[in-house]
């Protein structure tokens, strides 16, 4: 993760140690090492390139616009002329995520934007978000936000609201850099 100059790994001053009659850090020494190590990492942390900027535009579009439709690894290399095993590597490298965990993140956005604009059927719901089975969307929407699709909805209904942020799934937003 940090290259040598993180703190934590510093042979600097220990709890309890060098420290006569103290045995533990204060909140202000935690605070200043903890904004140290940010530093630290951010500084190793690597740039994106102009370039693995655009490649990741590419690829977000890509998913955008088939969002409904099978997107594989190797139909997502298809549409945008790269070898799956390539593409894979490479949007894992600049953004620290898979390509299938990105798909299913932006998916299970989509749905719970579709679940709190309208009254469309679960099916329906699965469907545009690209899962022909609708059991297999209801489990991976389970898994993502601890509940099911049909829970959400009456949840939101009941509380008179948005329950989750569309982005509640969480994750780096792809294109960033980690």
């Amino acid at each position: 993760f940090c290259r040598g100059r993180c703190p934590a790994r510093s042979s600097g001053p220990k709890p309890g140690r060098g420290r006569p009659g103290r045995t533990f850090w204060n909140v202000a020494e935690i605070q200043r090492l903890i904004e140290k190590m940010l530093e630290d990492c951010q500084a190793d942390a690597p740039e994106t390139a102009p370039e693995d900027a655009a490649f990741i535009a590419s690829v977000r579009a890509c998913i955008q616009r088939h969002l409904q439709d099978e997107l594989s690894l190797e139909e997502v290399g298809e549409r945008l002329h790269f070898n799956a095993k390539y593409l894979s590597r490479k949007f894992k490298a600049i953004t620290g995520t898979t390509l299938n965990d990105y798909i299913t993140r932006i998916r299970m956005e989509n749905a719970v934007n579709l679940l709190n604009q309208g009254d469309d059927s679960i099916e329906r719901v699965a469907r545009k978000c690209g899962y022909k089975a609708t059991q297999y969307f209801i489990r991976r929407f389970k898994e993502t936000y601890g509940i099911t699709p049909g829970e959400y909805r009456k949840e939101s209904v009941r509380l008179g609201g948005t329950l989750l942020n569309a982005s509640a799934s969480a994750g780096p937003e792809a294109g960033e850099a980690r």
